[in-house]
């Protein structure tokens, strides 16, 4: 068994030097693009921008009840990751090369926090990549409290609607901690397409079942198979390496 688990870990070794040495273009094409970007307007300076906000509110003023509806439709592990869901990752690819085009990123809160504070909506690898150094520095620099609540705040909902309080007011005429359940549902929805899905412009009923049946629901088989794989992963890298450096694998 020694033997197999040895004779996976070389090839996973070769596989994952070939992907580095072909992706090193794009990270460094990326790390250019996230230069630039906080060259311009540093990350403690854009943070400081948003809570100057008049309609900025602190995580204290959100329904705890939309937090949750918010982490189980974008981003179920957004307490256990460290920005980035290897096990989204590939669930997200399962999904992408089942339906033979881009149908699912995959992206965490950290990296639609850093697309939105630094980048624009275009789906290239060269702002991947960018999102990922911005990602490092939210998590090194910030709670992961600190990290939901900003991007409850910057999020964009719709008819020039950018964080909650504003779509709460524009849509329903309530401030956040007045939603009801079904209005949350609503608003959190509205994410996946702000233009399509908001409550004034969505033209199609929102599932019943909230958001279980939503394009962006765990699909519990590939998650299943992404955690064995990482399990699998763990046991060969533990072979050669620090217990320390082993990939986290996260339950449900």
């Amino acid at each position: 068994m020694k033997k197999i688990l040895k004779w996976m870990a070389g090839i996973l070794a070769v596989i994952i030097i070939g992907l580095g040495i072909a992706s090193f273009p794009t990270l460094m094409r990326g790390y250019r693009m996230y230069q630039d970007a906080v060259e311009q307007c540093s990350l403690s300076d854009k943070v400081a921008e948003i809570q100057s906000r008049s309609d900025y509110i602190t995580l204290d003023e959100v329904p705890l009840a939309y937090q949750k509806s918010l982490l189980h439709s974008e981003d179920r592990r957004f307490y256990l990751h460290a920005g980035v869901d290897p096990i989204a990752l590939v669930r997200a690819v399962f999904n992408d090369i089942k339906a033979g085009s881009y149908v699912q990123g995959g992206s965490t809160i950290d990296q639609q926090l850093a697309k939105n504070l630094y980048f624009d909506f275009g789906k290239t690898l060269d702002r991947k990549a960018a999102e990922l150094f911005v990602v490092h520095d939210l998590e090194s620099n910030y709670t992961k409290n600190e990290i939901l609540e900003l991007y409850i705040n910057i999020a964009y909902y719709g008819n020039g609607n950018y964080g909650l309080k504003s779509a709460s007011l524009y849509y329903y005429n309530v401030t956040p901690d007045q939603l009801n359940q079904d209005q949350i549902n609503a608003l959190v929805y509205t994410l996946k397409a702000p233009s399509v899905n908001n409550p004034k412009d969505r033209s199609e009923t929102i599932p019943q079942s909230g958001l279980t049946t939503v394009g962006s629901n765990l699909n519990t088989a590939v998650d299943q198979f992404a955690e064995t794989f990482m399990k699998t992963l763990n046991e060969i890298v533990s072979l050669h390496s620090p217990s320390d450096l082993l990939i986290p694998v996260f339950a449900n």
